[in-house]
């Protein structure tokens, strides 16, 4: 079932000139099952200038075969990230006896993955044993698979096919990002998964959102492409909770996550 948003808003399905890949997979061993059934709903949103639903959501089970000066700046101009640790690398084998990562991903953005839910395997396995800054859980991103980066599909079919696994990992960083809206739009592309608790940006067009990223001085500070909207002023866990929100209030604190650098 796809997601629409409230009413006041218009929507139209979009044609596709060519069946694609159901966007959730379950890879086992070198064949991956889906269908092709995959609804893009596209729609204009008094709020967002564009606002798409999607599915993307892949289970990969693998069978046999700033410093304190930002932070000044942050605070001055209503935008707060919190520092997270640095990337690091997990090397992963896979042996006859354990074949399976074990790890649910979302790959709504399609240059990396993120981690939704660790399950049974080689992920679980390797948490146990690391340290807290090296385990691989829920809201990390996963940004390169061996020599593979860049596409969150050919990642996917990396993890899928080798045995010999490297993951460079991205811990979670959070932005707070505030600004001023009156009526009128926000000005962002945004699209989310039917089962997802975030908003995902796609562009920000003219309007508070641009004119926000326009007055910020530190790029990292500024939304950007693939964003994930986590929270809407104190409406969290669903986006069309939270897209309410963002139509009705004046002024908007967004909760935003990516990649830590």
């Amino acid at each position: 079932q796809v997601t629409r948003a409230r009413a006041g808003c218009s929507a139209a399905r979009s044609r596709r000139s060519a069946p694609r890949r159901d966007a959730i997979a379950m890879l086992w061993c070198c064949a991956a099952s889906g269908s092709s059934t995959m609804e893009t709903v596209a729609q204009k949103h008094d709020t967002v200038e564009t606002l798409k639903v999607e599915r993307a959501l892949t289970e990969l089970v693998v069978q046999p075969g700033e410093d304190q000066n930002d932070s000044m700046r942050e605070l001055a101009l209503l935008s707060r990230c919190e520092k997270a640790s640095s990337r690091f690398d997990v090397a992963l084998t896979k042996t006859p006896c354990s074949r399976a990562v074990g790890v649910s991903l979302d790959r709504s953005a399609s240059e990396y993955l993120q981690v939704v839910q660790v399950n049974k395997g080689l992920i679980e396995e390797h948490n146990k044993a690391a340290p807290d800054g090296s385990k691989i859980v829920p809201g990390c991103f996963i940004m390169q698979v061996n020599k593979t980066s860049g596409d969150a599909q050919a990642m996917l079919d990396t993890m899928r096919k080798n045995d010999q696994l490297t993951l460079r990992v991205a811990p979670k960083e959070e932005v707070l990002v505030e600004f001023d809206k009156g009526r009128q739009g926000c000005g962002l592309d945004l699209f989310y998964m039917p089962e997802a608790t975030v908003m995902v940006v796609r562009s920000v067009k003219d309007g508070p959102a641009k004119r926000f990223n326009d007055a910020v001085k530190v790029e990292r500070e500024k939304l950007r492409l693939f964003d994930r909207i986590e929270k809407v002023n104190d409406v969290a866990g669903s986006p069309a909770a939270m897209l309410a929100e963002l139509e009705k209030a004046t002024r908007v604190s967004l909760m935003v996550t990516r990649p830590a650098e």
